[in-house]
């Protein structure tokens, strides 16, 4: 009589993304603020560095860590594992997206259109290590690894042949920014803006729908070839 399969192991905590995502928010600062205060410190001197702070860290959670976990082999339990580093990486933006807000004076609505512009965004890179359960070969994963550069950097390196945004530009049409996640970002996040404006509440839901949609997407699929491999090895 042959016993069933001992389930796998559960996968260790993301310790070791938790203190990458530590020193990547630390250099993002640095990078922004540097060593010395400004002459004038004020919210219009900060404004820019806290820009340029946000856009490095959406960096490492957009390209940074979908390549880093493509690049490993698959978890035991890979939404699991995913919905952890979700965590952490979200909770890296939250401790360092509002102390921001007092520093370049962001009212509460724009800084929190800016918060689910990241997330949104977030959802939808998550989506691609889940769906490395998918990609059984080397080819698959580095197609996957093509799909998040290309998601990330397609839009910006298009805005050569593209006219320039204008404030009134629609979503559709100001391609330049608002299909970019870093170019929606640095609009967002820009210095000086204070009421958010309509095609701008309009993008951040739209980032967070979309980035829900897309990880909901990948998890059923990931659920049903798991299901599928499962009832396959049963005897």
């Amino acid at each position: 009589m042959s016993r069933p399969h001992a389930p796998p192991p559960p996968d260790p905590p993301p310790r070791g993304l938790l203190l990458a995502a530590a020193a990547w928010v630390l250099v993002s600062l640095l990078v922004a603020y540097g060593l010395r205060p400004p002459v004038l410190p004020l919210a219009s001197t900060y404004a820019p560095a806290a820009r340029i702070a946000l856009v490095t860290m959406l960096v490492g959670g957009l390209v940074g860590w979908p390549l880093l976990r493509l690049s490993q082999r698959t978890a035991s339990r890979p939404i699991t594992r995913t919905l952890l580093d979700l965590v952490v990486l979200g909770g890296a933006l939250q401790v360092t997206l509002w102390p921001l807000r007092l520093a370049a004076a962001w009212p509460i609505e724009r800084t929190l259109a800016i918060d689910a512009w990241c997330v949104g965004w977030m959802l939808l890179a998550a989506a691609f290590p889940i769906l490395g359960v998918l990609a059984r070969s080397g080819t698959g994963r580095t197609l996957l690894m093509a799909g998040v550069l290309a998601a990330t950097v397609g839009p910006i390196l298009l805005a050569a042949w593209t006219p320039p945004s204008t404030p009134t530009s629609s979503i559709l049409a100001d391609g330049t920014t608002w299909w970019s996640p870093l170019g929606g970002l640095a609009r967002l996040a820009a210095p000086g803006r204070l009421d958010l404006l309509p095609d701008e509440r309009t993008a951040s839901l739209a980032a967070l729908a979309g980035g829900g949609v897309a990880f909901a997407t990948a998890t059923i699929l990931a659920t049903a070839l798991r299901r599928d491999a499962a009832d396959d090895a049963l005897p």
